[in-house]
């Protein structure tokens, strides 16, 4: 997902990331779905060799898709490697475009970290290394960067937190699940996700929204799944919950988004390659805290966890608003500058 976000961040324009990151994050959970569902039903009447065969041949074919891809600004741009020999020589000045093979991976490390405590863009396809393409923000990134990667940590860590107990949750008191309920719930979970696409367009080209605050929506419209959960007593709200994946599957793409809008060309495989990394850190964590808290809690209130989740994305909602609220005022001052 890091290496595919990445590559578009490089072969798409930046007003047109949001839709295709949602694309490629609906992508992975369809087949995420189609596989837990499907291959689960394949193992059980002919036996685990065929599905491992079949998901085998799907790595191989991922692969070669991946080998195939190229960059349509693959000669005025650099990825990770590249943009590490900044490192070196940013005090001197060039223009020139370096292209080298595998780099240390401390010098990789080295340019993330000066991506993410640096306010100066630099860019290859700009003069002396400095980016003219970035608007009034980058000029205070900083902040803006960790504070969304602080977002994203909260967010996963909820999100990666309950679908661990989701099955738990739903056979259990007082909802009671049977086991087609479960594989349905799971099944609408998925197919839900193919309207999110369409989501994005209406944001965009029916009610001109902002990246941001639609990226706001979707943290808000996970707090209501929360509160669906919190007071489901049987299916119907716990499927009403389900179906408002549709828009709450676009807010890591819309984080990915707007870390992609802070950095030049050439820092995008650097800026979005910490992503990722964080993204399995907090999936190693946040399940253990959730699955001690919640059979921690059953005796007080069954769906309590719930409760907590929502304070999660509470604090994830409110990181973001202090950034709108930075971006309204910085957007402000730079029309009366204008004018």
């Amino acid at each position: 997902m890091g290496i595919a976000t990445a590559h578009l961040s490089d072969t798409i324009a930046r007003e047109e990331r949001g839709h295709r990151y949602t694309i490629l994050e609906v992508c992975s959970a369809l087949g995420g779905g189609i596989s837990q569902i499907g291959t689960g039903y394949w193992a059980r009447h002919y036996g685990f060799f065929s599905p491992s065969i079949f998901m085998s041949c799907c790595s191989v074919a991922a692969l070669i898709c991946t080998i195939l891809l190229r960059s349509k600004q693959a000669d005025t741009q650099r990825l990770l490697n590249d943009s590490a020999l900044r490192v070196e020589d940013q005090e001197v000045e060039t223009t020139r475009l370096v292209k080298s093979g595998v780099k240390s991976i401390f010098k990789q490390l080295r340019e993330i970290f000066r991506i993410y405590t640096t306010n100066s863009c630099e860019c290859d396809g700009c003069e002396g290394g400095k980016c003219r393409n970035l608007v009034g923000k980058s000029k205070s990134r900083v902040w803006r960067l960790w504070f969304y990667l602080l977002t994203y940590v909260v967010y996963m860590a909820a999100v990666d937190g309950y679908e661990d107990l989701m099955t738990m949750f739903l056979v259990s008191m007082p909802l009671c699940f049977s086991p087609n309920l479960v594989g349905i719930q799971a099944g609408l979970s998925s197919v839900v996700t193919l309207i999110s696409p369409i989501v994005v367009n209406i944001y965009r080209l029916g009610f001109h929204i902002s990246n941001q605050t639609i990226l706001l929506t979707g943290i808000f419209y996970r707090i209501v799944f929360c509160a669906l959960f919190l007071l489901a007593k049987d299916a119907v709200l716990i499927f009403v919950a389900t179906a408002l994946g549709m828009f709450t599957c676009i807010t890591m793409p819309f984080i990915r988004v707007q870390i992609s809008d802070l950095v030049s060309q050439s820092e995008q495989g650097p800026a979005l390659a910490l992503v990722p990394c964080i993204a399995k850190l907090v999936n190693t964590v946040s399940p253990v805290i959730l699955l001690t808290i919640y059979p921690a809690t059953l005796y007080i209130l069954p769906s309590f966890i719930w409760v907590v989740i929502a304070v999660y994305f509470l604090v994830a909602l409110l990181i973001m608003v202090t950034v709108w609220i930075a971006d309204k005022v910085n957007d402000k001052t730079v029309d009366q500058n204008v004018l």
